[in-house]
């Protein structure tokens, strides 16, 4: 994906930086599940000193008793309350993870997928005696590809729009790379190292650029 800000690509961006925020927060949870057993460890042993503690206050009405009832209560209902926190965090973002998941299934538009587009090889030659308006060489260190994809002419602007930001991926892939540059060490995709490395070049010639 070339790095032009169409309102396409601000959209999926704005959406995987949500994604990935989101997972952060689902990982900070799931990473501190060590903690949260021990708190329902520590859990048990509060309702066992509950139980013994309650038994000594029936026997012995003491004020010491009394109060240590109390902060073994109190020292529950912030276990019990965290736990409560945590479960229903966790729903939370998993809940807004499928949004998202589902909002960017909306936005990544593939024109492959979608049947609208199709690449066929073709000599330059018999392009240029057909009625399509541009024709691609597809350059990698494996050699040269040469044709058209063939729809590209009936696509909207739209369509046109992202056809032409993602061109490389089309080629490279068979379909549009949406990768996330919000994770760590994502600033560019395989094919866009391909391409700064001059192992994969794209050149469309357009047939009214020829006259």
């Amino acid at each position: 994906m070339d790095n032009v800000e169409n309102k396409q690509v601000k959209l999926v961006r704005i959406q995987q930086k949500k994604f990935v925020e989101v997972e952060k927060q689902i990982d900070q949870i799931e990473e501190d599940h060590d903690y949260y057993l021990q708190l329902e460890t520590e859990k048990k042993k509060l309702e066992t000193m509950l139980l013994k503690t309650t038994a000594e206050l029936a026997l012995n009405k003491s004020e010491s008793v009394f109060a240590e009832i109390k902060d073994v209560f109190k020292q529950l209902e912030n276990i019990e309350l965290e736990l409560k926190e945590k479960k229903e965090n966790l729903k939370k973002y998993k809940a807004e993870k499928k949004i998202i998941e589902k909002e960017l299934e909306k936005l990544e538009t593939n024109l492959v997928k979608q049947k609208k587009i199709e690449w066929v090889e073709m000599s330059f030659e018999d392009w240029y005696l057909d009625s399509y308006d541009n024709f691609w060489i597809y350059s990698t260190d494996c050699g040269n590809e040469m044709g058209i994809w063939k729809g590209y002419d009936e696509l909207n602007q739209e369509e046109v729009e992202h056809f032409d930001n993602f061109e490389l991926d089309y080629f490279y892939y068979g379909e549009p790379n949406y990768y996330n540059c919000y994770y760590p060490n994502s600033e560019m995709s395989e094919a866009e190292m391909a391409r700064e490395n001059g192992c994969a070049i794209v050149k469309r010639i357009n047939r009214y650029d020829l006259n």
